[in-house]
């Protein structure tokens, strides 16, 4: 991690962006740009330092460099203002990074990537041409996220069927939507997936991407439903995958069933509980074997996917 980060949210129906450095970090000077959607409208900035300019780039493009007395006492923090934010995700990228300590040499910063996920308001939701979907309950946010971006589909008949369980193959599909369904070649070496199934291809590329390992008696099971664990473990795989694995881990001892936890499933369902992907059904209960419905997948695959 170097010492440039960043965040953004939604405030008031503004989009703010802040950059900032770790404390410790050692920069005292520096220059970036802001790469963003171009859709968005640039309103102002905000900054700490005592020396800092601030100015539009190229459109979608603001640039800022700054000077610190010293990083520790006054560290650089830039908030960035945008108005126009429509439903969907929202990308900003920090890029041309230069760093530098009080004796002007480099420092490692590599380009910083945030997403913001803007909720729709009233009829523009693309859950609104689903009939059995409630905006006003707590899965709303997450379909809307799921659905925007083409991760989760309808099940026919104007209906998502939010309480309906989900199955294996219905979880891996969904990821390699979002992967963007690449090309694929092979067979997969599992017994039970033919050709012609609507998991094919996404099981294919799972099982070449390590993302699933089946079961000892060489089936996948895509139809069966999937538990908490089996669920946490793919997205655990998933984030690896992508070199996201932020090293975050939970005790799990604060769960009496913490012991029903599989061998293959304890470090991911550790790293699911530290980032808040999943929780506990109780205060003292993980239900690792217990199944999810289509609402609560979409809720998981929120949580995760929205921080890659």
């Amino acid at each position: 991690e170097g010492p440039v980060m960043g965040d953004a949210a939604l405030t008031d129906g503004a989009v703010t962006v802040t950059l900032r450095l770790r404390g410790d970090s050692g920069v005292t000077s520096g220059s970036l740009e802001l790469h963003y959607d171009s859709t968005l409208v640039y309103q102002d900035a905000q900054a700490t330092p005592t020396l800092v300019d601030v100015h539009m780039g190229t459109p979608g493009v603001v640039s800022c460099a700054w000077t610190s007395q010293g990083a520790e006492e006054d560290p650089m923090r830039l908030t960035l203002t945008f108005t126009g934010a429509k439903n969907g995700t929202h990308s900003f990228d920090v890029k041309n990074i230069r760093v530098y300590d009080a004796n002007y040499q480099a420092i490692a910063q590599e380009d910083v990537s945030i997403q913001l996920y803007v909720p729709c308001s009233g009829e523009d939701c693309p859950a609104a041409k689903f009939t059995d979907l409630n905006p006003q309950l707590w899965y709303h946010e997450a379909v809307d996220y799921v659905l925007a971006n083409g991760i989760m589909e309808g099940m026919g008949n104007q209906k998502f069927a939010p309480n309906v369980g989900l199955t294996r193959g219905m979880l891996i599909t969904m990821l390699y939507r979002y992967a963007g369904s690449p090309e694929v070649s092979g067979r997969p070496p599992f017994t039970d997936v033919k050709e012609g199934r609507y998991f094919y291809e996404a099981i294919v590329w799972a099982d070449q991407n390590q993302l699933v390992n089946g079961f000892p008696d060489g089936t996948c099971k895509p139809d069966a439903a999937i538990t908490r664990e089996q669920m946490v473990t793919v997205l655990f795989r998933y984030v690896q995958y992508l070199d996201q694995d932020n090293g975050l881990r939970a005790d799990l001892s604060a769960f009496s069933d913490a012991g029903q936890v599989g061998n293959y499933a304890v470090e991911p369902m550790q790293w699911a509980v530290a980032n808040g992907v999943i929780q506990g059904v109780t205060d003292t209960k993980i239900s690792p074997r217990g199944t999810a419905t289509r609402a609560q997948t979409a809720a998981v695959l929120y949580r995760t996917l929205l921080g890659l």
